[in-house]
């Protein structure tokens, strides 16, 4: 990637750029580009666009906050008509008792709640909850509320970052396929049905798929154990089809094994350009299952 080192000055540009290398600032735009350049880490689109994103709605949660503990006094002076009127304090309410939004809705029965209205009712049963239980102080929610930032938008922007990049390889290549959505079509397999993030052309009878995933060291093995299994499903199923793999961040040894084991190709998503032309080949006629694949069944 061509730099300068205006590229480097203050700014969304810069903040993109050294994020996207895990690099802190150095100081000067030629101190940060002199760094950037050096890094042995490959540049990921998705880390730099988390870590801006996190950093802009960690500071957003944090004016949120503090509205909302001066508003009324620590939540000690909460009211039913307050809650209804600030909806959007919800995530605070359940920080403030050291769960999460969802579990805090579902543990008191307001799943009908959300960040966008809240009824009387509802309210009602919030009020009562801060009022009867201990409230965290105001950094120990902050705290719990940039946890969840966090993972939302690990979990989000890598989704949509990272599978545009295979979007576009598709279509350049102008390879049709069928996107995970709502209400879509699964693939079918021996034990179970299940969407893959582009099924091609289609679910049914498809000739090959992609499954695109976001790891940190952390969490890898948790889902390669699944989504191994997933793919072994779906190709005894349909042994013609090619299964690939397009992975971002950082992974453990013992998950990659695994799952390269299970799939016939496995690129990084910066490589969508080259997992598109492999899937290309395969249409076109050319075998690009990998000998020694793992079947559910004897073949």
């Amino acid at each position: 990637m061509k730099t300068s080192v205006g590229d480097f000055e203050e700014g969304l540009a810069k903040d993109l750029l050294m994020a996207g290398k895990r690099l802190e600032c150095r100081g000067s735009p030629k101190a940060n580009r002199k760094a950037w350049h050096g890094s042995p880490l490959a540049y990921e689109h998705s880390i730099a666009a988390g870590t801006v994103v996190t950093g802009k709605l960690r500071k957003q949660a944090a004016k949120i906050v503090g509205y909302v503990f001066d508003a009324t006094s620590g939540l000690t002076e909460l009211t039913v008509d307050w809650v209804t009127g600030h909806p959007f304090a919800l995530p605070v309410f359940a920080s403030a008792t050291g769960t999460t939004s969802k579990k805090f809705r579902n543990e008191r029965n307001i799943g009908n709640s959300s960040d966008r209205r809240i009824g009387k009712t509802d309210a009602a049963r919030i009020v009562a909850t801060l009022r009867s239980g201990k409230i965290l102080a105001k950094r120990e929610v902050m705290a719990g509320m940039e946890s969840a930032i966090e993972g939302i938008v690990r979990d989000r922007i890598g989704k949509v970052i990272n599978e545009d990049f295979v979007r576009r390889a598709l279509d350049e290549a102008g390879i049709p396929y069928l996107r995970d959505a709502p209400g879509a079509d699964a693939i079918e397999g021996i034990l179970g049905a299940s969407r893959a993030d582009f099924a091609i052309p289609a679910a049914a009878a498809p000739k090959a798929f992609i499954e695109v995933r976001k790891s940190g060291m952390n969490h890898a093995s948790m889902f390669a154990n699944d989504l191994s299994m997933t793919v072994i499903d779906r190709i005894s199923r349909h042994p013609e089809c090619v299964s690939i793999l397009l992975f971002d961040g950082a992974w453990s040894g013992p998950a990659k094994e695994k799952l390269e084991r299970a799939f016939d190709h496995v690129f990084h998503v910066l490589e969508s350009d080259s997992a598109a032309a492999t899937i290309k080949r395969h249409l076109a006629g050319e075998d690009m299952r990998k000998a020694g694949r793992l079947y559910l069944t004897s073949r």
